[in-house]
């Protein structure tokens, strides 16, 4: 074959899916190493996802009145919902996750408030494209003190 049949051939082999972890370590990280106790914030308005992690935790600190080193964590959006980031402190430093989709958006919270808090199972389903609004949960038992859901 010549080369530019290589290339070609080369373009047209799909990557295969690619494991949650693989894509960001630190997303699976922080998600499996998550207490129950954990406090999810997802902000509602759109932010410039140029900030890095000095920008974005002042962003925590002064819009959504939160403190960035308690070990919650912070999701963020761009304007056009196709990209994310994640921002969460565990000792000895901050984690920064990115996530831009090649095609469609994320289906983000309404903006009734600055920020929603989410338990992990809905950032589950928020960063696999699921659209929060639209799901309702089942009543189930849950352990003394968290009531059913409803």
């Amino acid at each position: 074959m010549v080369l530019g049949q290589v290339v070609a051939r080369a373009r047209q082999v799909q990557p295969g899916p690619v494991a949650p972890a693989a894509r960001c370590p630190g997303v699976a990280a922080m998600m499996s190493s998550l207490l129950p106790t954990s406090a999810i914030f997802v902000a509602t308005d759109p932010v410039d996802l140029r900030k890095a992690f000095d920008g974005l935790a002042t962003l925590v600190r002064q819009s959504l009145g939160q403190d960035p080193l308690s070990g919650s964590v912070y999701v963020f959006s761009n304007r056009q919902r196709n990209r994310l980031k994640v921002l969460f402190w565990e000792p000895g430093g901050f984690w920064l996750c990115n996530r831009r989709l090649e095609e469609g958006t994320f289906r983000w919270p309404r903006r009734d408030a600055v920020c929603v808090r989410v338990n992990r199972q809905e950032l589950a389903l928020l960063l696999g494209g699921i659209d929060l609004n639209e799901t309702r949960p089942r009543k189930w038992y849950r352990s003394v003190g968290s009531g059913p859901v409803e």
